[in-house]
């Protein structure tokens, strides 16, 4: 397995502990969709790829929440975004990187949708925190 989404995914698992406790199961697909490239070394030569495109997990929580993660480096259209979305009966929490102020709130409870700065800002410390621990 190379560092490729390796490097995203393994903080988000920690992240989603944090956030959901501890891990049942987990399971994963990956992949490598360009198998080689050009050598920059070696003109007109190719060398082979070991670092994973894609990553894809299927986790079970210990309090029976099931999820999923998908990490990688080939999304058209996606700037080294970074979200996390979780939804329950009581409502669903949304964060993107691409808006890091921002945590998206919904509540069926109230039934309303809000965005809240102060808790995306610690949500967003604690992933650049895990990060850098590689």
């Amino acid at each position: 397995m190379g560092k490729g989404p390796y490097l995203i995914w393994v903080p988000m698992l920690l992240i989603v502990r944090f956030l959901l406790g501890d891990f049942k199961k987990i399971s994963a697909k990956l992949e490598i969709f360009t198998k080689q490239r050009p050598d920059s070394a070696n003109p007109g030569k190719f060398c082979s790829i070991e670092v994973d495109d894609l990553a894809l997990l299927l986790f079970e929580m210990e309090n029976g929440v099931t999820g999923t993660i998908e990490a990688t480096k080939v999304a058209t259209g996606a700037n080294d975004e970074l979200r996390i979305e979780i939804h329950g009966e009581k409502g669903a929490i949304r964060f993107n990187s691409m808006q890091p102020n921002y945590l998206e709130v919904y509540d069926t409870r109230a039934g309303k949708h809000q965005l809240v700065e102060e808790e995306a800002l610690l949500l967003l410390k604690l992933f650049r925190d895990i990060q850098n621990l590689y």
